[in-house]
């Protein structure tokens, strides 16, 4: 029996067509960018070039803002001081000068709440004890000061218990103030609240042109 040559076993080779179809099938990372036009051989736009342009379109972009506006609320300049355990404040326009409280010399047949008149740089001053003009007994502290005062044409000198600085305080949003026949409370415009104590604010021309002060001259 004549014997068989045993087959060629060998696997075939792939031919150029193969790779050919090989490499149009399976397309590149370079390939898909200069594809999209983000190739790097200068022939199209880099993708750095890309984040560039789109940069500078966002960068002359206005949004709209939602803040809410900004209200303003007009506040007046007062300065605060105290007679017993109230506290009041008046306008620091209506405030010449604080002092010390000084030397008076008494006049007769007036209030007692007129404690006489000093001479404050040639000026005849009438001097005040807002303490007897409010009801309250009169005492004498090492924080006494005198508020040179002056509302129209009346000027006088005004003795308060102590001064406790300054503060803004919004005319528009003052609370109302009780009903009250005494002189201090007819001068009353309203209460402020500041840390967390209430304030009378009052008017100090209503008050040196007040019922009790006209009789005796309270003027310059």
């Amino acid at each position: 029996m004549a014997e068989h040559d045993e087959p060629d076993l060998e696997p075939p080779q792939p031919d150029d067509h193969d790779d050919a179809i090989h490499s149009d099938s399976t397309p590149t990372h370079e390939t898909e960018m200069e594809a999209s036009g983000l190739g790097t051989d200068g022939a199209g736009t880099t993708l750095e070039e890309l984040i560039a342009t789109v940069d500078r379109e966002v960068s002359g972009v206005t949004l709209p803002t939602t803040e809410a506006p900004v209200t303003t609320v007009e506040t007046t300049r007062c300065l605060l001081f105290t007679l017993g355990e109230t506290r009041y404040a008046a306008r620091v326009g209506e405030v010449i000068e604080v002092t010390t409280p000084p030397e008076v010399t008494p006049v007769p047949n007036v209030p007692p709440w007129i404690r006489g008149v000093s001479n404050l740089r040639g000026e005849i001053l009438a001097v005040l004890d807002l303490r007897l003009l409010s009801g309250r007994e009169s005492v004498t502290t090492d924080t006494g000061r005198m508020l040179v005062s002056v509302g129209g044409d009346a000027m006088a000198g005004l003795i308060v218990d102590a001064v406790n600085g300054v503060t803004d305080i919004a005319m528009s949003s003052l609370a109302t103030a009780t009903a009250s026949d005494e002189a201090l409370g007819r001068a009353t415009i309203g209460v402020h609240e500041h840390d967390e104590r209430l304030v009378a604010v009052i008017d100090l021309a209503n008050l040196l042109n007040g019922p009790e002060l006209q009789p005796f001259g309270a003027e310059s």
